[in-house]
């Protein structure tokens, strides 16, 4: 068991914000299975931004695909 100031991994703290929030297991499945789904073509998007420097694009598309990694472990 974790103490109170232990870190812990992202699934584990995903579950306790879910569970913080009164939602089931299911719940936060479906949740992320839509965010991950509406999200999809965000990569796409950000390539699409003119003015954005071509740095700033490829940051943000890794951490896009870092975050959406962890997520799809649900």
């Amino acid at each position: 068991m974790h103490g109170r100031n232990d870190p812990v991994d992202f699934t584990l703290a995903l579950q306790r914000f879910n569970q913080s929030l009164g939602f089931e297991r299911n719940s936060l499945t479906e949740i992320i299975n839509e965010l991950l789904m509406v999200t999809d073509d965000f990569c796409e998007q950000i390539n699409q931004l003119l003015r954005l420097p071509e740095e700033n694009k490829k940051n943000l598309i890794q951490i896009h695909k870092k975050i959406r990694g962890m997520l799809s472990v649900f």
